[in-house]
């Protein structure tokens, strides 16, 4: 039964739903599955990314997949999922997401190997297409997980824990 499952509850977690498969990572002969992200949209879309690796996080993550739900929101299709994409290749870990209300998806992730450091990619159409990944300048510091927050104008906004040249 591993892979990426979905919950919900329609009054504050009284009660849930039954989980629901967004994707089966026996049936695609993935070892496991790691640091899911979550992020709704302004229209209820929701947004997932997670994490390919190998048991007891062994190993260099094998990628980032992404994935959204299709359908209007609040249809009974609500809740059928995209083709995986995959957002980032081996070596990529932690992936957050984060949506605006004008309805951009930003995918932010570390790269653990290689050039370790964060990378950033956007969809302009909800997580159809994605841009280039692209390395945040002025975070190579910054070893722990980030945080990203939209404002209402649509800009996103970076926040981590990180140290400087002295080691501060």
């Amino acid at each position: 039964g591993r892979g990426v499952y979905y919950v919900s509850s329609d009054d504050d977690g009284e009660p849930w739903s039954a989980p629901a498969m967004l994707f089966d990572a026996a049936a695609a002969g993935w070892a496991s599955v790691d640091h899911p992200a979550l992020a709704v949209d302004a229209r209820r879309g929701l947004h997932v990314a997670w994490v390919r690796s190998a048991l007891l996080g062994k190993g260099v993550p094998a990628g980032i997949m992404y994935s959204h739900t299709t359908g209007a929101p609040g249809s009974e299709d609500a809740l059928s999922w995209s083709k995986p994409y995959e957002l980032a290749p081996v070596g990529n870990d932690w992936p957050v997401l984060v949506t605006t209300h004008t309805g951009q998806v930003h995918a932010l992730w570390h790269e653990v190997s290689d050039a370790m450091g964060w990378y950033h990619r956007w969809s302009g159409d909800a997580g159809t297409t994605w841009s280039l990944r692209a390395r945040l300048a002025g975070l190579d510091g910054v070893d722990g997980p980030l945080q990203m927050a939209a404002d209402g104008i649509g800009a996103a906004h970076l926040v981590g824990l990180g140290t400087d040249d002295a080691a501060h």
